[in-house]
Order: C-alpha cells, then structure tokens, then sequence
C-alpha cells in the first residue's frame, strides 16, 4: 500500500483524508463529459434532480442546493450520449428567463429545483444561490403570479451563504 512508508499518525491520517477527498471530487456532477452515455452517468452520479426530454433530446440537471450554488445540464443527443454539459446557475443564463411568459415547469426545467420557496404576499417565490463573477455568494430570486408565470426576478447577496456578512459586495 502506498502509505506504508509513513509512519507519523497525524501525516497519514492527513494523507488518508486527500486520497477519500479526491475520490469524492471524481463523482461530482461538474465531471460528467461529453461522450458519456446515461447509463454511466447515472451510475457514477446518481439519479437527477430533473429528467425530461425537450425538443432536442434529453435533459438532466443536477442541483446542488439547497445551500449548493451550482446546477449541471447534461444534454443528450440522439445518439444517447451527452453532447454538452453547462452549469446553468449564472447571470448568462438567469437572463434567458422570460417575464410573463416561463412558468414554474420552464424554470424548473432549466434551473432544478430552487434552494427554497416561500410565499410573500400570495405569490411565490423561489431562490437559486449562485456565485456571481465566480466570487461573491449570491441569490437570484423569481417571484410567480397566481398563475404560476414569472412576475419578476432580481438578485442580491445571499446573506446566508456569507454567513450574515455583507462585506466584499460591489
């Protein structure tokens, strides 16, 4: 065994610990690759947080929430391997949400399911964390008319991810 060699108890605790750590990172959902077929991916990552099939082929998204601020679209194509695989919780692609026309069913089909969801005033709304410009711990929130259609989106600082602070913010 390559630990053997070491014979310091904290050291091969310390080096135990990295190995399980880096075998971990292997199987989250930012590893799954083009030319993966459902099988594999399923099998190394577990079912998904959504699975539907849209006009181009199939679509699985695996969330990270709910304290998560990442969601990984894996795309099928009709040779049922993944063709692209994005993280959907950015700026990029929160501005695709089209006001008075996505419903719940579309949000959820391109972003999972939210981080939380609360009432405000009868009307829904669900918030996404996510990690604006890579740095700052942010929350997108979409608020639902009676209907179910997006009202309104904005963003902030998610107080909760900073654990309260509102420092480092632009």
């Amino acid at each position: 065994m390559w630990l053997e060699g070491v014979r310091s108890f904290p050291v091969r605790a310390l080096a135990l610990a990295c190995a399980a750590l880096a075998c971990g990172c292997a199987n989250y959902p930012s590893h799954i690759a083009p030319g993966m077929t459902r099988a594999e991916v399923v099998q190394r990552f577990g079912e998904p947080s959504v699975d539907t099939n849209t006009p181009s082929g199939e679509l699985m998204i695996y969330a990270t929430g709910p304290m998560g601020q990442f969601a990984y679209a894996a795309r099928f194509g009709p040779s049922g391997q993944v063709d692209a695989v994005d993280q959907v919780l950015t700026p990029r692609h929160f501005a695709r949400i089209r006001r008075d026309e996505w419903t719940k069913a579309d949000i959820l089909e391109h972003f999972g399911p939210p981080a939380a969801r609360r009432t405000i005033r009868d009307h829904e709304t669900w918030d996404y964390r996510y990690k604006e410009d890579d740095v700052y711990n942010s929350l997108f929130t979409i608020t639902f008319d009676e209907a179910g259609v997006v009202a309104k989106t904005e963003n902030g600082p998610d107080l909760l991810g900073d654990g309260g602070r509102m420092g480092h913010r632009r």
